[in-house]
């Protein structure tokens, strides 16, 4: 069996196992297991994207790289909610592939790594998503949004001086590893430390301990392995650890005026945003950025209970443009 057949026998095994597990998640509905429930409708979707993502590769033993990370990946969303110890093994071999790559100098196994993280970690938050139980969490708390989001932008601060500072490949496997310990150090803190009670004051109410630096270093993980511009990475961390940040302290603190289509974001906090992402992009993109930064407003202002956290739908909208750039 050549490479191409082999490669496509995995693809079309993948689909099958995504619709035999779709058939099981409909049973076990009925059962009323909703939580294991999710984790399977989570798996058929990470089949199905990873299918997806895997047409752009031949061979086989890449192909199936991409399954196994993607699998890890959106089984340690499952894993976090029940087993830590698990949780911790999972991110482990995570770290271990990506540092194989690194060892072997293949930027390109590095991000096809990344990618196949972001896939899995996508795919559990889809499925998250469609829980009947989901509730956003509340962003009464003013200290709090004020104390989470100017760490967000101490942190944005240091990825930006990262990427412009250390040779690109390096800062890549620096950052994509931040990103991996921003999503796993939530599960691996222990509960009486001093660590613990830090994380847990940024958090919101409602939001399960360590859900904002998941969301956040999804949306990281996303853009790095996805956007291969400079320019539109920094705009992309730009907006999304300093422009979003900034919309939400003026949006709790000052917005009085409700978004027509979202009543849970304001017109203040909207304009913030573009206003802030147009003026921080601009040494990197030039005029571009009050279009890009109207773009990433409206996505992020649109997003709500029922939608994908704003850190991912940043995220993927800014993966978009960059892929409407490439092609234009």
């Amino acid at each position: 069996m050549n490479a191409a057949l082999a490669a496509q026998a995995v693809q079309l095994a993948a689909f099958i196992v995504a619709i035999a597990i779709v058939s099981w998640q409909s049973y076990v509905d009925r059962k009323g297991r909703e939580e294991f429930n999710t984790y399977l409708l989570g798996l058929a979707y990470t089949f199905v994207i990873a299918s997806i993502f895997s047409l752009f590769f031949s061979h086989a033993y890449s192909i199936l790289i991409i399954f196994g990370i993607s699998l890890v990946s959106c089984s340690s969303v499952y894993q976090y909610l029940r087993h830590r110890a698990i949780f911790s093994i999972s991110i482990l071999y995570l770290l271990a592939a990506i540092s194989y790559f690194y060892a072997a100098a293949s930027v390109s196994g590095i991000m096809v790594v990344a990618q196949s993280i972001s896939i899995g970690l996508i795919a559990a938050f889809i499925a998250k998503s469609h829980t009947p139980r989901v509730v956003k969490p509340a962003r009464s708390n003013k200290r709090v949004e004020i104390r989470r989001d100017v760490f967000e932008m101490v942190m944005g601060a240091v990825l930006l001086l990262i990427i412009v500072l250390v040779q690109y490949y390096s800062a890549i496997y620096i950052v994509v590893l931040l990103s991996l310990l921003g999503y796993s150090i939530s599960g691996l803190v222990p509960h009486k430390s001093s660590m613990y009670a830090f994380l847990n004051s940024l958090e919101r109410t409602g939001a399960f301990f360590g859900e904002g630096a998941i969301y956040l270093a999804v949306g990281t993980l996303l853009m790095v392995s996805f956007i291969h511009a400079r320019p539109l990475l920094l705009t992309g961390i730009i907006v999304l650890f300093f422009s979003d940040s900034l919309a939400t302290i003026v949006g709790v603190t000052y917005g009085k005026h409700k978004l027509a289509y979202n009543h849970g974001k304001s017109v203040e906090g909207a304009l913030v945003f573009w206003i802030s992402a147009s003026i921080l992009a601009y040494p990197f993109i030039g005029l571009y950025s009050l279009l890009i930064g109207a773009i990433l407003s409206i996505v992020e202002s649109a997003s709500g209970p029922r939608t994908v956290d704003d850190n991912i739908s940043i995220a993927i909208a800014m993966i978009a443009i960059y892929a409407i750039a490439i092609f234009a």
